[in-house]
């Protein structure tokens, strides 16, 4: 593989464990860097993001949409 990704995720069935995340902090600040963002909004959106794909939700308009409000209620109460 010739390329990397910021966030990989792996499902597990053990007892009450979702499964685990890989973060790529290299691709997160470079994604950062692209988007403008700062490093912790980019974490935050990588760690959403592989969750929601640990719960069972694929790349889909709705995935997206609540990736954008889960980040949106988290960053309102994180930075209060």
């Amino acid at each position: 593989m010739d390329s990397s990704t910021d966030v990989l995720a792996f499902k597990l069935d053990w007892n009450f464990i979702l499964g685990e995340l890989y973060l790529s902090l290299e691709d997160i600040e470079r994604y950062a860097r692209k988007y403008k963002n700062s490093i912790f909004i980019e974490l935050c959106t990588n760690i959403v993001h592989g969750t929601l794909h640990l719960l069972g939700y694929e790349h889909s308009d709705m995935m997206f949409n609540l990736q954008s409000r889960i980040i949106e209620i988290w960053l309102e109460n994180v930075l209060k």
